[in-house]
């Protein structure tokens, strides 16, 4: 989590879901442009300001479920979700990220939709087109 507290995503969230505005009891960054949010009621709703999407879950700890992939399946879907996500906070395009890395854009748009994982080889490409180390890049293909 960043130390900083940006109130900028928050506003955002406010914004798109008034509804919940009065039912805050408190929130705190959980990643860059995202924000976990708790309600009175002991529910929370992850907000993703890049993306524009929210996961709603009745405690912390189902979120931290929801965010831990248990199968393949699940685990291209959570690395597909990371990867657009990554791509547009540097505000690449699909188009952008094939080019950059010499990968196809098939191969690109199977990635951002979970139908398939990148090898190491194009992992490796795709990180350096999106200027991440391979620290930063371990985010994106480890969940915890």
């Amino acid at each position: 989590m960043r130390k900083t507290r940006d109130t900028s995503v928050f506003d955002e969230f406010v914004h798109m879901c008034p509804w919940a505005a009065d039912k805050v009891k408190s929130w705190a960054p959980s990643d860059n442009f995202e924000i976990i949010v708790e309600l009175d009621d002991g529910s929370v709703i992850q907000y993703d300001q890049v993306v524009k999407t929210f996961r709603c879950a009745s405690s912390l700890e189902e979120l931290d479920a929801m965010r831990t992939p248990t199968n393949e399946e699940e685990w291209k879907q959570e690395f597909s979700r990371r990867l657009y996500r990554k791509m547009r906070s540097k505000g690449y395009t699909q188009d952008d990220l094939s080019w950059g890395a010499d990968i196809s854009p098939a191969s690109i748009t199977k990635y951002v939709n979970g139908v398939a994982v990148p090898s190491t080889y194009n992992m490796v490409k795709i990180a350096k087109v999106l200027h991440l180390s391979v620290e930063d890049f371990a985010k994106i293909i480890c969940f915890k």
